[in-house]
């Protein structure tokens, strides 16, 4: 596999591990799930799409990222990820994966402040912004982390996300930054439309 390739797939696997949040419950005291919550309003069939700006190794990677609500009960929901991006001219879909989110989870995966799944370090809420995506201003919490990625070779990671309520998922745009060896991978992703059942 060529490096563009593993870089490509690398940074696919970086969306969609800074985008999918633990949803494990333990014996601990449970509490209700943000991210079940905000998917279990709507029905089946809707869905979150997001526009992807991402680089590596200095080349221009362009794509979605779309979340469709695949199955809603009154203890969890299946949410399906499918990418596709653009490099080169061509066009590359990733394979569909899906995540599961509890309706209750221990206390501390229920905080929407914490760090994405895949990363170790720190996050901290650092304030409010208005964020413009999908024809509509958001009004966001914005958190800021950093850390390691927490796959070998461990590298290092910064980032924002911009956290509504009134998005499926609580996502309304992304920023990360990653340096794995001599390349500095960047993804950048906003929301670009929402199809709400």
């Amino acid at each position: 596999m060529n490096s563009v390739s593993r870089s490509k797939l690398t940074l696919v696997a970086l969306v969609l591990g800074l985008m999918v949040t633990c949803a494990l419950a333990s014996a601990q005291d449970l509490v209700d799930n943000p991210q079940y919550v905000s998917w279990a309003k709507q029905k089946p069939g809707s869905t979150v799409t997001y526009s992807m700006n991402n680089s590596a190794g200095g080349q221009q990677m362009t794509g979605t990222v779309m979340h469709k609500l695949v199955e809603v009960t009154a203890d969890q929901v299946t949410v399906e990820m499918t990418t596709n991006m653009q490099v080169n001219g061509q066009s590359h879909a990733g394979p569909p994966m899906k995540a599961t989110y509890k309706a209750k989870v221990p206390a501390a995966d229920a905080d929407q402040s914490k760090l994405p799944q895949n990363v170790k370090g720190t996050a901290k809420e650092v304030g409010n912004e208005k964020v413009d995506a999908a024809g509509k201003s958001f009004d966001c919490k914005v958190i800021e982390y950093e850390g390691t990625m927490g796959a070998p070779p461990h590298p290092p990671i910064k980032g924002k996300i911009w956290r509504s309520a009134e998005v499926p998922g609580g996502v309304v745009k992304m920023q990360s930054e990653m340096q794995q060896g001599a390349m500095t991978m960047k993804v950048g992703m906003i929301l670009q439309s929402m199809d709400l059942k």
